[in-house]
C-alpha cells in the first residue's frame, strides 16, 4: 500500500493527539503550511514533519513537545533528536495502515490457525502499535494532569502569601 503524501486536518488531528481546530489555527495562523480546496485543508506530509520537527525543538511547552518527550519513555529511544524522528516516523507510518480482512479474521482467535505467517507477523504488528498509542496517550494525560498540580500548588501557595 503506498503512502499517501497529502494529509486532512482530521487525520492530522488524529496523529498528533489533538482536535481539528487546532490543526485549523496553526494553518490560519501560518505554522503549518496547506493549501485550500473548497472548505477543506490539505498539508503535505513533508510540511507536517517540518512542523513537528519545530514543536519539538520549541519544548515542552507545546503538546508535541510533550509528546517528543514522552516517545523515549514508549519507545526506549534516547535523546530528544532520536524522539522526533523516532515520531515523525510514526507519522509517515500513518496510512500504512495493515488489511482490514486479515485484521478481522485474525481478531477471533480461532482462526489464527488458518493464517500465514506473514498474516500473523502484521496483526502482531498492529497490536504493539496500538499498544503504543494507547501508552503514549497515557502518558500525555499524566503530564496534563502533573501540570494541573502544578499550577494549583503554585496558586495555593500564593495565596498564602498573601
Amino acid at each position: 500500500m503506498e503512502v499517501r503524501t497529502i494529509l486532512t486536518t482530521k487525520e492530522i488531528s488524529q496523529m498528533l493527539g489533538v482536535s481539528e481546530e487546532t490543526v485549523r489555527r496553526w494553518i490560519r495562523t501560518k505554522e503549518l503550511k496547506a493549501i485550500q480546496e473548497g472548505k477543506s485543508y490539505l498539508v503535505d506530509r513533508n510540511d507536517l514533519n517540518h512542523f513537528v520537527n519545530k514543536k519539538a525543538k520549541e519544548g515542552t511547552a507545546t503538546s508535541i513537545g510533550k509528546m517528543a518527550l514522552l516517545l523515549p519513555i514508549v519507545g526506549g529511544v534516547v535523546g530528544g533528536a532520536s524522539s522526533v524522528s523516532k515520531f515523525i516516523k510514526m507519522i509517515n507510518s500513518k496510512g500504512n495502515e495493515s488489511n482490514p480482512e486479515v485484521l478481522s479474521k485474525l481478531s477471533n482467535k480461532s482462526n489464527a490457525y488458518n493464517q500465514s505467517i506473514d498474516e500473523i507477523d502484521e496483526y502482531i504488528a498492529t497490536l504493539k502499535r496500538q499498544k503504543q498509542k494507547l501508552d503514549l496517550q497515557y502518558q500525555m494525560e499524566v503530564l496534563q494532569i502533573e501540570e494541573d498540580i502544578e499550577m494549583y500548588q503554585k496558586i495555593r501557595n500564593d495565596l498564602e502569601g498573601k
